[in-house]
């Protein structure tokens, strides 16, 4: 059985020094002086959505994830040393991340105005999950094939089953996984995880 968590929150707004300390600490060297150097909002945002992997890891019976299992290489996709495998999004008004146990997983999600995502944007939503499924970056984006109902996208000889998420108003979100789940399990966490 393979099984899919999404887990999401607004961002991190007013969090302690204490929390943001505490988090760093439990980051690589090299991710945590990448994090201090970023603006407060986007460091706050990056933080809850690995707060998020840690919450995940937990529900999936990894435990606790130690500094020495992550690792956030340029260019290419993080990881945790024995699982689970993780996609993390962030926006000025959603902070996610999905996590299986058993297959790679990637996710993206945007914010938009009005009452209904343009059609552009579901597509795009599936061409970046695809992609950091794939752990391709961006300039990939034009070899990413997305069917017409977006529910199988491929990348190179990879196919990817695609699922629409329901993240809150105003956000459109999908996740892409390497194989088809039989379960994935949204969950609001609102400022729980602070």
């Amino acid at each position: 059985m393979s099984r899919v968590i999404v887990l999401h929150a607004p961002p991190p707004g007013h969090s302690s020094p204490e929390w943001e300390r505490s988090l760093l600490q439990r980051l690589p060297y090299a991710r945590r002086l990448e994090l201090e150097s970023r603006d407060r909002q986007a460091r706050r945002a990056s933080l809850g959505g690995t707060a998020l992997l840690f919450e995940a890891a937990g529900r999936l019976g990894f435990g606790d994830v130690r500094s020495d299992e992550l690792h956030f290489p340029e260019g290419a996709k993080p990881s945790v040393t024995g699982g689970p495998y993780f996609s993390i999004s962030h926006t000025a008004h959603c902070v996610a991340c999905a996590a299986s146990r058993e297959c790679d997983v990637g996710l993206d999600h945007e914010d938009f105005a009005g009452d209904e995502p343009p059609v552009r944007l579901r597509r795009w939503t599936a061409v970046e999950a695809t992609l950091k499924a794939a752990g391709a970056g961006l300039r990939r984006a034009g070899a990413v094939e997305v069917d017409g109902d977006l529910r199988f996208s491929r990348l190179d000889d990879t196919e990817y089953h695609l699922a629409p998420l329901d993240l809150g108003p105003r956000v459109v979100a999908c996740l892409a996984v390497s194989s088809r789940p039989d379960a994935i399990e949204i969950q609001c966490l609102g400022g729980v995880y602070l």
